[in-house]
């Protein structure tokens, strides 16, 4: 990646470039170069993400493989990566739960 240039740099570049592009008032040539230069900022800002997702999985290390998550559905999103599993309580025989596993908290009044 090229050392002067960073991810909030590039990012900013891309916004100013679509916008310029959306305004639509350039000239053809003046519209190309714009393109151009959002093209080299959104190469460069995908490189650097690509790159922080390999950090963050090499610090995070392995973890239980969970089918259906981002890589696989093509969605994206923090928690996504992290797992489907939702806490709840066990329960036991007798009606009781993991929060109270022996009832002592049942028909207490405070």
């Amino acid at each position: 990646m090229d050392a002067g240039a960073s991810f909030e740099k590039e990012l900013g570049n891309l916004e100013k470039v679509v916008a310029l592009l959306e305004r639509g008032d350039l000239g053809l040539d003046d519209a190309i170069r714009q393109f151009e230069s959002g093209h080299r900022s959104l190469d460069f800002c995908r490189r650097a993400l690509e790159e922080a997702r390999r950090r963050i999985e090499i610090l995070a290390g392995p973890g239980p493989a969970v089918s259906g998550g981002p890589a696989e559905s093509g969605q994206a999103g923090p928690a996504s990566s992290i797992g489907s599993a939702e806490w709840r309580p066990l329960d036991f025989p007798g009606g009781s739960s993991q929060e109270d596993p022996d009832g002592s908290c049942q028909g207490t009044s405070g």
